[in-house]
């Protein structure tokens, strides 16, 4: 897990292992008519230091955001718009996510962030609880809270 501030707040970075893919945009997006495959070597969950404490402490909803990055030799969103959208690429992303082992009906409830969230070198997507509990280092969060609290809300960034 890595911490980094966005937007004034701690976000902390989850990656997924062993996550590889190769997708296809179909030419149907809002943002871009583009045809073609896309290289993906990293996805990252982000959550960040306000949802988590509300998860952990107030018993709250536990939602993020899943990050798939992409090299611009593969997509340059200034050229070929954004992949947001795209409905073939959603499918194999979901597809894949199965693959590596996460719940069909968790991934079906994936879906793109806002417009205003994508990224010049990622693709943003909502994850929900049933998602991100999958997640190893997540879902042992609540175990090892006073671990976390210890290393993790002492350090200033």
């Amino acid at each position: 897990m890595k911490i980094k501030r966005e937007f004034n707040e701690k976000v902390y970075h989850f990656t997924i292992k062993s996550f590889r893919l190769k997708a296809k945009t179909n030419g149907y997006g809002f943002w871009s008519d583009h045809t073609g495959k896309i290289s993906h070597s990293k996805a990252v969950i982000c959550l960040s230091h306000y949802q988590l404490n509300e998860y952990l402490f107030q018993r709250g909803k536990l939602f993020g955001e899943l990050r798939v990055f992409f090299s611009k030799e593969d997509w340059d969103i200034d050229r070929l718009g954004l992949i947001y959208t795209h409905t073939q690429w959603l499918r194999d992303l979901k597809k894949n996510l199965i693959a590596l082992g996460f719940s069909k009906s968790s991934v079906n409830r994936i879906d793109y962030s806002e417009q205003g969230m994508q990224g010049d070198d990622f693709v943003s997507l909502d994850v929900h609880e049933a998602f991100l509990l999958q997640n190893q280092e997540i879902s042992s969060l609540k175990k090892d809270i006073s671990h976390i609290i210890k290393k993790y809300e002492l350090e200033s960034i």
